[in-house]
């Protein structure tokens, strides 16, 4: 079996042990539970981007419904944990045929920070995740999920780090909410982009895609320039 075969029976039983357990925790809270905003299916992706929470405030009985209404089955399933493409690059049928925009901002947004053909390659080879999984409006809304759900998202997103094996390891989000969640150890480079630590990982901090003034054109290229130098 090569590398890449052992990669995808890893990450299949990986897949299925997380619907089970958050299926079963979503019944206990009834919330709703995403894991990937993108395909989880690229052995050593050049990034690995880490975002605190997937945001959104829908029930699971209310995600329950439009389960069986458009899949015909009885809960969130290993094969429906992500998306069966790279939205940071592409945007998915659904979202075509829905009419729905909100995505496009993030690609707009990413589009000007990775903006020459280096960056945009490693963006095209990523992978998007949640580190907790359950909806929660707000990162500051995490600390009310119940703790044992909380260190069971914990433990599984280092899991698939060592499953994965990204080049590179690149979280969203504020040092002040990042450290609620454990990343230690801040360092600011310059230009947006802070080194930290998770356990014994190196990581790199950016700015949520949401935070719009480090994504205009000017500070979103900046940023892009030493990322382009930072990245392996």
């Amino acid at each position: 079996m090569n590398e890449r075969a052992k990669f995808l029976e890893k990450r299949e039983k990986w897949l299925k042990e997380v619907a089970e357990v958050c299926h079963e925790y979503a019944l206990e809270i009834d919330k709703n539970f995403y894991v990937f905003q993108t395909n989880s299916d690229r052995f050593r992706a050049e990034i690995l981007f880490i975002g605190i929470n997937p945001g959104g405030n829908e029930s699971y009985s209310d995600a329950l419904l439009n389960i069986k209404k458009y899949k015909n089955e009885d809960r969130r399933l290993w094969t429906n944990l992500g998306y069966d493409c790279n939205t940071l690059v592409e945007k998915p049928q659904w979202e075509i045929e829905e009419k729905f925009k909100g995505n496009d901002v993030m690609r707009n947004r990413l589009k000007i920070m990775f903006h020459n053909e280096h960056l945009h390659s490693k963006l095209k080879d990523s992978v998007f995740m949640n580190m907790f999984y359950f909806n929660t409006k707000k990162a500051n809304d995490i600390k009310d999920l119940p703790l044992k759900m909380r260190n069971y998202c914990e433990t599984k997103t280092l899991d698939f780090i060592k499953i994965i094996e990204p080049k590179n390891i690149i979280f969203f989000g504020s040092e002040t909410n990042l450290k609620k969640v454990g990343l230690k150890n801040f360092k600011y480079l310059g230009d947006n982009i802070k080194t930290a630590n998770l356990n014994d990982l190196n990581v790199f901090v950016i700015p949520h895609y949401g935070y719009y003034s480090a994504y205009s054109y000017e500070n979103g290229e900046r940023t892009g320039n030493k990322l382009s130098v930072l990245l392996k």
